[in-house]
């Protein structure tokens, strides 16, 4: 389906452009309106077009854009229907008036609430050269810990704060009971990397949000490559040799993926049927350490099949794969978690291997832990953005661009 992203929607919600599952199309009207925002008189609005700006820069190669010269002095609000008609696309507006347009001239509409594209991270971009209000705001943020007036973080989100002009990460920042917190904790120890630290300001996230022993509930997100399942592992590994906790209970992937042998015809007993699944562990020890650690009774892999009525204690559970997971098995996995234990879910939900698992997805229930007053403070998420694992992993990025595209 294609969506004509109106200007409103772009000031509210810039992550609009990220959206890979639509074909998005901006006006080029469009764009001009918020360029001419940047200078308006409202901080609050100036900001958030300079914000939307930069969503528009990342993702410049993938967006596609309509020639609106031929319109003249057409308002932008009609220019947008004329595309929607001419491309047999979807207004995706928040604005009433528009939306009241379209209905009147037969043109599809829709509003836009990125209710399940909640990343645990918001971003806020200060042009250090010329916004002199930004600069003293940011000042102010530091010395007296106040969020933004411009902004709203949910409690344990996070904040990350750029340079508009270098793109230089100025700090990175948690929401917590109604206090903006640099980051604390990061690193990550254990015997087998020795010591590992964030390579961008996602992952720095994220090791607050591991080290933070109040998250009992973590989501790390995001695609391929960007270091969810290395980081998980690593951390539960540390826990085990500070005797932190008494062991790692790995639940392996729910689903193979589409098209795939299923489990059940697999060779072997259950155990040797899952260890496949707990590939990032074996590639971070080796088989013969996960072994011992089975023998040990520090590592548990227990199939999402056998975990009802099971209760665990002292531990840091695994969830690799976590797309695959039903609300139903997600209430399940959580229920488990007896004292001293957290979870940590590894996933995307775009990456979910099956029709049963995108319709009533387990994670994007997950995510509605933040807003409950008492949960939000036991609950971390952090979707990561960059493929950290090599320059040829990166390659699939650029495929995903190509395919989008065509």
């Amino acid at each position: 389906m294609l969506y004509i992203v109106d200007t409103n929607v772009l000031l509210d919600f810039p992550q609009i452009v990220e959206d890979k599952e639509h074909k998005i199309i901006i006006p080029t009207s469009v764009l001009q309106e918020l360029d001419a925002l940047k200078k308006h008189v409202n901080q609050d609005t100036s900001s958030n077009a300079r914000r939307a700006a930069i969503y528009v820069s990342r993702n410049v190669d993938t967006l596609n854009w309509y020639n609106c010269d031929r319109f003249g002095k057409l308002p932008v609000d009609d220019q947008v229907m004329e595309v929607a008609k001419e491309t047999d696309g979807v207004v995706v507006t928040n604005d009433v008036y528009l939306k009241v347009k379209c209905i009147i001239n037969k043109v599809q509409t829709k509003g836009y609430s990125p209710k399940d594209d909640y990343s645990g991270v918001e971003y806020w971009y200060i042009d250090s050269i010329d916004d002199a209000a930004a600069q003293e705001m940011y000042s102010k943020m530091i010395e007296e810990q106040i969020m933004p007036p411009s902004m709203t973080l949910a409690e344990n989100q996070y904040l990350i704060v750029e340079d508009v002009n270098t793109g230089d990460t100025l700090g990175t920042f948690v929401y917590k009971d109604g206090k903006v917190i640099p980051t604390q904790g990061l690193r990550i120890k254990n015997n087998w990397i020795d010591c590992i630290f964030p390579k961008n300001p996602e992952q720095t996230c994220l090791f607050d949000a591991l080290n933070n022993k109040n998250n009992t509930i973590i989501y790390a997100g995001g695609k391929y490559g960007t270091g969810k399942s290395f980081l998980l592992n690593n951390y539960a590994l540390q826990e085990l040799e500070r005797e932190n906790i008494k062991k790692i209970v790995y639940i392996p992937n729910n689903s193979y993926t589409e098209n795939a042998m299923e489990l059940g015809f697999l060779p072997g007993t259950d155990i040797e049927k899952t260890l496949p699944s707990i590939g990032p562990l074996i590639d971070l020890v080796g088989q013969d350490y996960v072994n011992q650690l089975i023998m040990k009774e520090q590592l548990e892999i227990v199939p999402l099949a056998y975990v009802r009525g099971r209760s665990f204690q002292n531990s840091i559970i695994i969830v690799n794969e976590a797309q695959n997971l039903t609300e139903d098995h997600l209430k399940l996995l959580i229920a488990r978690c007896g004292e001293g234990t957290r979870i940590c879910f590894d996933g995307d939900i775009k990456q979910a291997d099956s029709q049963l698992f995108r319709n009533k997805n387990g994670l994007k229930l997950l995510l509605n832990l933040r807003k409950s007053p008492v949960y939000a403070k036991k609950f971390a998420t952090v979707k990561l953005q960059t493929t950290e694992r090599s320059e040829t992993a990166r390659a699939a990025d650029f495929l995903d661009d190509i395919n989008f595209s065509l």
